[in-house]
């Protein structure tokens, strides 16, 4: 049985389109809840230095590959192999899920990080 061809994660999904789907889409207190609980909506939110530095580093060669490598592991990891049963797939599943929250919010601190930096360039001119 064959697979078929196989289109490499960040063809399928790549960062500018993830980035893209964020505003309106993903919240960054709600992704922040959905790893951390209620609790850590304000305790877990990035300060606006770490979201400047992580649209920072998504404008650098060297450090998209980091942000690249960040969202491989993921955001775009896959789904892992579900076949002890129902309790086990509920497991995976909820590992996924959590994975990829971390994804989302990384994509939600870049989009933080841009809207800061705009700002910031608007004050300074």
């Amino acid at each position: 049985m064959s697979a078929g061809p196989m289109i490499p994660r960040r063809v399928a999904q790549p960062v500018e389109q993830m980035l893209e789907n964020t505003d309106g889409y993903l919240d960054i207190d709600k992704a922040i809840e959905a790893i951390g609980g209620m609790r850590a909506k304000a305790e877990y939110k990035p300060d606006d230095e770490v979201a400047l530095w992580f649209y920072q580093t998504y404008l650098d060669a060297k450090g998209r590959k980091v942000i690249e490598w960040l969202l491989d592991l993921t955001a775009r990891a896959p789904i892992p192999m579900m076949e002890k049963g129902f309790e086990h797939a509920a497991l995976m599943a909820a590992k996924a899920q959590a994975r990829e929250g971390i994804g989302n919010v990384i994509a939600e601190a870049i989009c933080l990080g841009e809207k800061i930096f705009k700002q910031k360039q608007g004050t300074d001119q």
